[in-house]
């Protein structure tokens, strides 16, 4: 309603007193909630006197308050055109613009009423929310901060600026807004559940729990406060508390399409994977627009290697919100697991210049594979970690100076399991030298049992099964173990955990065995100057500790390859071909590597490319690609899973020579290859995924393997399989090599990582900020 009535009648005209008298009974039934008769009290007034003010102004408050916006709109319009000087009719105009989201003519009409009443409260915070409304957050809270001058007592601006304080991340400031309105209304629910979010904003789980339950507490039925509940009991890792809560929510509210979202969150991280889906599916069915619950059942998807379905669901999330965090990315790296290049180019185009606008449309791990650029890799790192991953709270280490007789390492993975990161790294953990240093495990990811993983903990002087804990947990479990220097070793691939390092439990903290996080609470990134040549330092957030070698450590040393390797005939391959091998993931590769691949096999008669099976989509797609560029699809062999690792790497020996892809060359799959004594021909490239292959064969002194060009790529291929001589003398050099070079001396890795561990602690212990680090032999 207005701020105040006022009628223009005078007494002395003969009708004054009559509609004088019906104004205040209509009035005053208005003011009791009977909007009925208000509206027939005000429409008599309006048949005696058509254009009275005070009526059709009243009759378009009416109006909005049944939810009739646009026809109050338009009331007021006409009351403003008879008398252009009432502030109240601006200010009730401007509310039902607001409501049509008609948020620039609201502004406006706020603005009218303020220039008539300059110190109008209403008016400023009613315009205050329009402005929150188009995202206009600064102005939005200028416009509060008003309202509140004004009138300190109004507990709903102050939840509003709450609000807006919560969407720009100023957590602490929002908390003391909301604290201001529960002062003033202490029974406000929802300061509560907004309290809580900016706790679970700073990290503070368990805090914004006690605000939700406080605001279920003043009202049961309150699904919201249950719903957020859930969510930050997924955040403390407590999926099963959580479904709890979020099939509370449910039951509050069955058309909770976000609760039933988060749900299935939940119930995949409990590995309940069917239900989970389910979750996702009711999800949609009740709001087949929430962009959030397609991406997640699309991630789902993809880890169930249903890619078909998991590109559909990428692809609705991403045309429904094309910012949202992850979805642009997700959708094309589905694309290239399916090895589905339509419109390839303009995808990979769009994606990085998204990612130079700052903003998260991708995951670093799957930008690797799509940019060939060092600079828009540093930028999606920068951007995924401000969006996903920000700096939390207060530190959690303070500065204390730990003295002990060792230094204290500690190494956080997901992945000390039967995977490649615990096979490359438990030789090292092996080869530390115990009396300088003690080394703690921590694990985050599942335990499968295997006997690398009972190898790995038995390598620890302690070992932390961390999986079930949530970030702050493990945070401060660490914080409790004094480490010296905190290790990641996963980056961002599945699993990764940088919100531990976020909230900085250890001086030291360190980026390993991946190109830069981004995050300014990385000190330092493990190197060496091939991968990170001093010109590319400033591509990387970190300082890099540079090894003399390569960056990446190797484990061979239970590794023997039988003296016999298996017949070809046993892999479908051909036994006179010569066999080019490239044993990458599918999303590795793209058009313009498979077509250099076509041409090298244009060149070679008869020559065939042995690629790894990922899925039927894929490998259909490459045949139909291969028959495009003119080759035979039967030139195309497919490597299944084979029993065992010893038989994999066994069965490198039938190839000739192995092709590597770019810009995300192999890794562990390219050390499998050069361990089985299989020559690896690579192009280096700019961004660090593009250079490992490069820093390997430097490692192993075979630079004559590393190519600038695609035209370089593409000739020494050809040559070395057309030139048997020239191949026979790469290979024996490289078996030469093996044995006699430092790419897989784990040993002297060890010493060479230990240099730079103590390089980095006697940095720290002096006082001095991290600095780049050069290792010697």
């Amino acid at each position: 309603m207005a701020r105040k009535l006022k009628t223009n009648m005078s007494a002395a005209h003969p009708s004054a007193a009559l509609v004088q008298a019906k104004l205040n009974e209509a009035v005053a039934v208005h003011r009791q909630g009977r909007l009925q008769e208000a509206i027939a009290l005000y429409s008599g007034i309006l048949e005696i006197q058509p254009r009275h003010f005070d009526a059709i102004h009243l009759l378009g408050v009416v109006a909005d308050q049944t939810k009739n916006h646009q026809l109050a709109a338009d009331l007021i319009a006409q009351a403003i055109a008879i008398n252009p000087n009432n502030a109240d009719a601006y200010f009730n105009r401007g509310n039902a613009l607001k409501e049509l989201n008609h948020l620039d003519a609201a502004i406006a009409s706020y603005d009218k009423a303020i220039a008539l009443i300059p110190r109008y409260a209403n008016a400023y915070g009613n315009r205050g929310v329009a402005q929150h409304n188009l995202n206009r957050l600064a102005d939005a809270i200028a416009s509060y901060d008003k309202a509140i001058e004004l009138n300190p007592a109004a507990a709903d601006v102050y939840l509003n600026r709450g609000r807006a304080l919560l969407e720009l991340r100023q957590f602490d400031a929002a908390i003391a807004s909301y604290d201001q309105a529960i002062a003033i209304k202490p029974d406000l629910i929802a300061a509560y559940i907004g309290r809580g979010n900016a706790l679970k904003g700073l990290k503070q789980f368990e805090a914004a729990i006690t605000n939700y339950d406080r605001a279920s507490a003043l009202d049961p039925n309150n699904a919201n406060a249950y719903y957020n509940r859930g969510n930050a009991l997924d955040e403390l890792k407590q999926f099963s508390a959580a479904v709890e809560s979020y099939d509370k929510a449910i039951a509050l509210h069955a058309g909770f399409a976000e609760a039933y979202s988060n749900r299935g969150v939940a119930l995949k991280e409990l590995k309940q994977l069917d239900a989970a889906i389910a979750s996702y599916d009711t999800a949609i069915a009740l709001k087949d627009d929430l962009a959030e619950a397609y991406n997640n059942r699309g991630g789902l998807f993809k880890e169930c290697k249903r890619h078909i379905e998991a590109l559909a669901d990428f692809d609705r999330a991403y045309s429904l919100d094309p910012d949202l965090a992850g979805a642009e990315g997700s959708r094309l790296h589905s694309k290239m697991y399916l090895c589905d290049w339509r419109d390839f180019d303009e995808e990979c185009r769009r994606l990085e210049a998204a990612v130079n606008s700052q903003k998260a449309n991708v995951a670093p791990f799957a930008f690797m594979s799509i940019s060939h650029s060092a600079a828009a890799q540093l930028n999606c790192a920068r951007n995924w970690t401000a969006k996903n991953f920000p700096v939390s709270g207060e530190p959690i280490w303070r500065g204390e100076a730990y003295k002990h007789d060792k230094i204290r390492i500690g190494y956080v993975s997901s992945d000390y399991r039967d995977h490649p990161i615990a096979y490359l790294t438990a030789g090292v953990f092996d080869a530390h030298d115990k009396a300088q240093f003690e080394l703690v495990g921590i694990s985050t990811g599942p335990s499968d049992n295997s006997p690398i993983r009972a190898r790995l903990e038995r390598a620890f002087d302690r070992f932390i099964d961390a999986e079930a804990l949530g970030s702050n947990e493990i945070a401060q479990r660490i914080r409790g173990e004094e480490i010296d220097i905190l290790v990641d070793l996963n980056g961002y691939t599945e699993g990764a955990r940088p919100d531990i390092f976020a909230r900085r439990p250890a001086p030291i903290q360190m980026n390993y065995l991946s190109g830069t996080m981004g995050a300014p609470y990385f000190d330092y990134v493990i190197g060496d100057p091939v991968i990170m040549p001093d010109s590319h330092r400033g591509f990387y957030h970190e300082k890099i500790a540079y090894l003399p070698d390569t960056y990446l450590p190797n484990d061979y040393r239970d590794q023997v390859l039988p003296d016999r390797p298996p017949a070809r005939g046993d892999f479908g391959l051909p036994e006179r071909a010569f066999v080019f091998c490239a044993f990458n993931n599918s999303f590795k590769l793209n058009p313009h590597l498979f077509r250099k691949w076509m041409a090298i096999l244009r060149a070679v008669e008869g020559s065939v490319l042995w690629l790894t099976f990922q899925n039927d989509d894929a490998s259909d797609n490459l045949r139909s690609e291969a028959v495009a560029c003119g080759i035979g699809p039967d030139r195309l062999i497919f490597a299944e899973r084979v029993p065992s690792y010893s038989d994999h790497l066994s069965r490198h020996r039938l190839a000739d020579l192995f092709l590597d892809a770019v810009p995300f060359n192999a890794h562990t799959t390219a050390c499998d290859a050069l361990w089985a004594g299989l020559p690896v021909l690579t192009q280096i490239g700019e961004a660090f995924s593009a250079r490992v292959a490069a820093s390997l064969l430097t490692a192993i002194d075979m630079p004559e393997l590393v190519v600038q060009s695609d035209d370089d790529y593409q000739a020494l291929a050809i040559e070395l399989a057309k030139n048997a001589a020239k191949l026979n003398a790469v290979k024996s050099k490289l078996l030469k090599n093996l044995p006699a070079k430092p790419l897989f001396d784990t040993r002297l890795y060890t010493r060479h990582l230990e240099s730079a561990y103590q390089a980095m602690y006697q940095r720290h212990q002096a006082g001095l900020p991290p600095d780049y680090i050069f290792v010697r032999d």
